[in-house]
């Protein structure tokens, strides 16, 4: 999701690093110090015109791991060459991550890259800063809620990404406490991600798995909710918006 309803013509994601500095239950990557080197990034333009026309509006997606493990100046790096290399395309750019290691200096780079937008990723008690001490998951919330609100304070939006697991539907059996959260948190941009069996989320999808059924009657509530929510704001601006619930809707 772009605030503002911003198109691209062409997504490509680049998966910059592979290792990552928490431990969840439910990753599909699993954590390896693999990382794309410089040449890889060099490579990408030549690509790219490969199945891009010029004059399109080309969105890279930075993902992990936890892309910011490369450091702020490897990633400023890129995305200088990436807009001066393709400067036949309109290049924008997002990123996905935990938050963990936000500051400031990441703070100017979302700013003079990334149109004042983060994309972050929550999930309720499974994104552990220890392996194997689910307590550390604690230590996760302190972190990462501190860091949404110096964020928000910095006039960022975060673009929040959530999983749908079996804690997650625990936690918020009733739908419209999940909404209700989000809004305490000044959380504005939401998507859902389904929850496959791969990496880590195999060893662990008996308490953490969602099945087909479960997974269609929550989502089921929570439309239901999420669209009378819609209706009580309608009058004014929308302070919530949930892909890709609000697709549906429309």
């Amino acid at each position: 999701m772009i605030e503002g309803g911003k198109e691209f013509d062409q997504m490509v994601y680049v998966r910059l690093i592979e290792a990552c500095n928490l431990h969840c239950e439910h990753c599909f990557i699993p954590n390896n110090p693999k990382r794309m080197q410089w040449s890889d990034i060099e490579a990408i333009p030549q690509r790219v015109r490969q199945f891009a026309t010029p004059g399109q509006v080309l969105l890279f997606q930075f993902h992990g791991g936890e892309p910011t493990l490369v450091g702020v100046e490897f990633l400023r790096r890129v995305c200088v060459y990436l807009t001066s290399e393709l400067s036949e395309f309109s290049v924008r750019f997002s990123i996905q991550t935990n938050l963990i290691t936000f500051d400031l200096i990441w703070a100017e780079l979302y700013r003079e890259f990334f149109g004042n937008q983060v994309g972050i990723s929550w999930d309720p008690g499974i994104r552990l800063m220890r392996k194997g001490r689910p307590e550390s998951n604690a230590d996760f919330e302190l972190v990462f809620w501190k860091h949404v609100v110096e964020l928000q304070q910095l006039g960022i939006s975060p673009y929040m990404v959530i999983t749908t697991t079996k804690p997650l539907l625990e936690r918020f059996k009733n739908p419209r406490d999940l909404i209700d959260f989000l809004l305490d948190k000044g959380i504005r941009l939401v998507h859902f991600e389904r929850l496959t069996k791969t990496g880590y989320a195999i060893k662990n999808w008996d308490w953490l798995g969602v099945s087909n059924r479960e997974y269609s009657t929550w989502i089921g509530r929570f439309a239901v909710a999420y669209m009378r929510f819609v209706r009580e704001v309608r009058a004014g601006l929308q302070p919530l918006n949930i892909s890709p619930l609000d697709g549906l809707i429309d």
